[in-house]
Parts: C-alpha cells; sequence; structure tokens
C-alpha cells in the first residue's frame, strides 16, 4: 500500500485541498479490490492471511455480470484472397539480400559446442565455484 510518509503527506495534501473547496480524486488502479474498503471492513486493520481476505473481499461485482462489450458476431475463418497486406514479406521485400548471413554464430549445435569447451576447463570451474 503506502508508506507513514506518503500517508502523512496525502492527509496534508487532503486536509490543505478541503478547506480550499478543492477535490482530489486517488483512483485505485492495477486490482480488482479497493485496499481501503478491504482494511474498513476488518475494522481499520489489513487482513493477515489469504483466507482472511477472501472472506472480507467476496466477488468481485463485475464477476457476476455479463459481458457488456462482448462482439455480437465473429468473422468467418476462411481466405481473405489476395489482400495486399495479408502475406508474409519476403527476405527482398525487406530489405535484405537472400544470401546474407547474420555475423553471429547461433542455434542450439553451437550452444552445445560452446558448452562442452567451458566444461572442458576445469580448473576454471573450480575458481568460479569457490569464487
Amino acid at each position: 500500500m503506502f508508506r507513514r510518509k506518503e500517508v502523512v503527506t496525502i492527509y496534508i495534501l487532503q486536509n490543505y485541498t478541503s478547506a480550499a473547496a478543492i477535490e482530489i480524486f486517488f483512483p485505485v488502479s492495477h486490482t480488482l479490490f479497493n485496499p481501503a474498503d478491504i482494511i474498513q471492513k476488518n475494522g481499520g486493520r489489513p487482513p493477515l492471511n489469504y483466507q482472511s481476505f477472501v472472506k472480507l473481499a467476496g466477488e468481485p461485482s463485475w464477476a457476476s455480470s455479463p459481458v457488456s462489450n462482448a462482439p455480437t458476431w465473429l468473422p468467418t475463418v476462411g481466405s481473405i484472397g489476395n489482400y495486399p497486406n495479408s502475406e508474409v514479406p519476403s527476405i527482398e521485400e525487406l530489405g535484405y539480400e537472400e544470401d546474407e548471413r547474420s555475423p553471429y554464430k547461433g542455434g542450439e549445435s553451437e550452444a552445445l559446442r560452446r558448452l562442452r569447451e567451458s566444461i572442458s576447463n576445469k580448473v576454471v570451474i573450480v575458481l568460479q565455484h569457490y569464487a
């Protein structure tokens, strides 16, 4: 939640703005439940375990309501014809030559070769273990 300094700052800010008739809105985001509501339901203390949280929180209000923005129909699956943006571009269309290769070796074979090479040096392995 908030650290003590943040709570004091928010309290001071709320008192100042309410005296000046300024409304401040502190939205609760990135959570399904408002933490302040849960703490209030528990007598001003946060729940200390998951079971007590579930008992206090209950089911979120949106969980039992139907989805309001669900699509009414879905497009059929099938060919989209020769729509210009539907095909995967070729290497040439991306601006590369067909025979152009990466300067970096890679792949599973190269990784296994490097692994065998690194574990073949026992002194290095022992020194890394005790470093």
